[in-house]
């Protein structure tokens, strides 16, 4: 069974701070499409994708540690944005 290495970064807008990591997405994990308002599995790595785009959308710690300087800043979590950079397929 294949897996994808999904490489992103959290940027914390309001804090200028942001937050790089990678995720392992197995195939045949199964997601909430919301385009289409159904589950789907991680077939490819657009899929892979989608996958950790659910994930951040449903909280942003799902896919980062958020740091204590955003807990801690007076404008508290406030928005995000997140950057896929790179999909490899692992073996």
């Amino acid at each position: 069974m294949a897996k994808y290495l999904v490489k992103y970064t959290v940027l914390f807008v309001d804090q200028n701070i942001s937050v790089s990591d990678e995720l392992d997405v197995k195939e045949g994990e199964v997601y909430f499409d919301e385009d289409t308002s159904d589950n789907k599995k991680v077939v490819d790595k657009d899929s892979a994708i989608k996958f950790v785009l659910t994930k951040y959308n449903q909280n942003e710690d799902n896919v980062v540690i958020i740091p204590q300087k955003v807990w801690d800043s007076k404008e508290g979590l406030g928005d995000t944005k997140i950057i896929i950079k790179d999909v490899s397929l692992l073996k």
